[in-house]
């Protein structure tokens, strides 16, 4: 991926991702496209966060159209 490929693709997932910062060191990403929530702590990976079922959890306001 050369320079400006990756710089278009930085750009494609700032706007995929609303990103909620809870602390310094974790933020709640949510995926605009699907709703599903990841959690993010430190400098770690993604990693989603799934409802009592088992199913990924789909943010409320995105539910409600609201993000």
């Amino acid at each position: 991926m050369d320079k400006k490929e990756r710089k278009d693709y930085v750009k494609e997932l700032k706007e995929r991702f609303e990103v909620f910062q809870i602390n310094l060191v974790t933020a709640l990403w949510v995926d605009r496209e699907t709703g599903v929530e990841y959690i993010r702590i430190n400098d770690s990976d993604l990693r989603p966060l799934f409802d009592s079922e088992g199913k990924p959890n789909i943010n409320k306001k995105f539910k409600d159209d609201l993000l």
